[in-house]
């Protein structure tokens, strides 16, 4: 399917592999330095995305690990989009993880369907959300769906043993993507975590004390402006 000719010993792989570390950088990144519930858990998942895929082209781990932590991510995505970063917002986001993870081990023939759903939920949801970095990532998404297509075993891209793969191109493009798409979520201050949520620190030992959005910062204060005692 990712047209790479397999090898023996680790990477199996090459190509596929390296590119897919694309999506660790990216992750790595929005978790260090932007502030927030939302953007860390949003970079850790991706940071998963990146090591799954990288040790499924690398060493052949099941495809299905790699399919629960984009699930996992698309599911942040809608949940934190729709509901802010708030425990319960964490909370859902944990038991619809776990209940995509069940499903996809109890009947992997669903992987691509429980996929697909997920990531359609939550473009649903972005749709919405009139930003000019979003919708520059469905512009790249949509580019790297036609090199995914275009490189596919047996298409008119795929040279098995060419150093230059089109799939590991699609990663880039992806890990592109994902990180503008949790870039421009982490420059709402009323996304980054909600009044009763998380504060960003449990999550963040980067961001400074306290930083818990303009909204919750300003329940601390009377009606002329100081602080509460």
């Amino acid at each position: 399917m990712d047209c790479e000719f397999i090898r023996a010993g680790f990477p199996s792989q090459p190509v596929n592999a390296l590119t897919a570390l694309a999506f660790v950088g990216a992750g790595v990144l929005l978790a260090t330095r932007r502030r927030g519930t939302g953007p860390v858990v949003y970079g850790l998942v991706l940071v998963a995305v990146g090591m799954t895929s990288f040790l499924m082209h690398g060493m052949g781990l099941d495809a299905a690990a790699e399919s629960v932590a984009v699930v996992s991510l698309a599911l942040w995505v809608a949940l934190w989009m729709a509901l802010g970063a708030s425990r319960k917002t964490v909370c859902a986001w944990a038991v619809a993880t776990a209940v995509g993870a069940a499903l996809i081990a109890l009947a992997p023939d669903v992987r691509h369907t429980t996929t697909a759903v997920a990531a359609a939920a939550a473009a649903l949801v972005l749709v919405r959300f009139q930003d000019r970095k979003t919708w520059i990532a469905f512009t790249v998404v949509a580019g790297a769906a036609a090199v995914y297509v275009l490189s596919r075993t047996g298409g008119p891209w795929c040279v098995s043993s060419s150093p230059l793969q089109g799939h590991g191109l699609w990663h880039l493009m992806m890990a592109v993507a994902l990180w503008l798409v949790g870039d421009a979520l982490a420059d709402r201050p009323q996304l980054r975590t909600a009044g009763t949520g998380f504060p960003s620190r449990v999550f963040s030992p980067w961001s400074p004390r306290g930083d818990i959005g303009e909204g919750a910062r300003g329940e601390t204060k009377d009606g002329g402006g100081h602080p509460l005692q």
